[in-house]
């Protein structure tokens, strides 16, 4: 069940980052200054191989691979994003729901909104409603 890590920095001002996770994925959101919801990074399949589904308001949404950059445990190197192929939506939505539960309703009503709309073809880097 996700929930919410108390205590990360905030260096996205003026926007408030929210960080919850699970042994599954994480969810990143970013509020505006108003309260609404700006963007939200879900990152999935932690113990395998991590995607990202990334959403701004301003940019619209794209799906990547997680690249950790640890090729060996001697090195501790920044993840980075990569492109990917298609979003397994129904798994990933399905997941995201059985685990949001004490995810306040208005931001988790925004982020499964936003993960059919993605599904259903919207392309990446195009905002939407």
């Amino acid at each position: 069940m996700l929930v919410e890590v108390s205590g990360i920095r905030q260096p996205d001002a003026p926007f408030v980052r929210r960080w919850f996770e699970d042994e599954w994925c994480d969810l990143i959101v970013w509020m505006s200054p108003d309260g609404s919801v700006d963007g939200f990074q879900l990152c999935y399949d932690k113990p395998g191989i991590e995607h990202a589904v990334t959403w701004r308001r301003s940019t619209g949404a794209a799906h990547h691979r997680v690249d950790t950059g640890e090729p060996s445990p001697k090195h501790n190197l920044t993840p980075i994003l990569l492109d990917d192929g298609a979003f397994p939506a129904g798994r990933v939505i399905g997941e995201f729901t059985a685990r949001s539960g004490r995810i306040e309703e208005p931001v988790r009503s925004l982020v499964l909104e936003r993960l059919r709309i993605f599904a259903r073809g919207i392309p990446a880097g195009e905002p939407f409603p």
